[in-house]
């Protein structure tokens, strides 16, 4: 086992210097292990609410931070906002990308050894809680999330104070689906 985890840590070690995602599906179970480890210390409501600005986004492009050695900026395409709309429409960082007609921002906080699940790779679309940095510029402050439909509906439902049981129900009401009939016209059909 402590050989396992010394070449763990020397995979760690390269991938960083060389800028490849350690953390990838395809590695051993020893690396899975040391992150599933890895636990947020409050639930998904609490780094909801302390979460200024959260959204779905694609990361279009990865490069280091010259103000946090080790650690690396994001730019995101926007996909979906669920909080802080205001926030992500006037970030002055700010941009449309001229080829997707996109918002595209920049995130900071990647591979920050603090944040449970904090590395991405190009191309990979998450779910992002992020606060409003001293510098005015967004910033992770908590695990990134895959985007799954019980994730969405799970962040969708803290957003609203709703738990994810009760959106669901909202919504069933709200859309009644194709084999759903008022009493009255299954009756006019008897």
């Amino acid at each position: 086992m402590p050989a396992t985890l010394t070449l763990c840590s020397i995979v760690v070690l390269i991938s960083s210097i060389v800028g490849v995602n350690a953390v990838d599906d395809s590695l051993d179970n020893s690396v899975l292990k040391s992150r599933a480890q890895c636990t947020e210390s409050k639930p998904l409501e609490a780094r909801e609410e302390q979460a200024n600005v959260i959204f779905t986004g694609t990361i279009r492009g990865l490069y280091g931070d010259r103000d946090h050695p080790g650690l690396r900026k994001a730019e995101v395409e926007v996909k979906r906002v669920m909080k802080g709309h205001d926030i992500v429409d006037t970030l002055p960082g700010a941009w449309t990308n001229s080829v997707w007609k996109k918002k595209m921002v920049t995130v900071a906080g990647i591979d920050d050894s603090d944040i449970c699940d904090s590395n991405v790779r190009e191309y990979d679309t998450r779910i992002f809680l992020m606060n409003i940095g001293s510098n005015g510029e967004l910033r992770l402050n908590s695990s990134l999330l895959r985007l799954t439909l019980n994730n969405i509906d799970h962040a969708d439902a803290a957003v609203k104070g709703k738990t994810p049981r009760m959106l669901a129900r909202s919504r069933q009401r709200t859309a009644p689906g194709k084999h759903q009939q008022s009493s009255h016209s299954l009756s006019a059909k008897i």
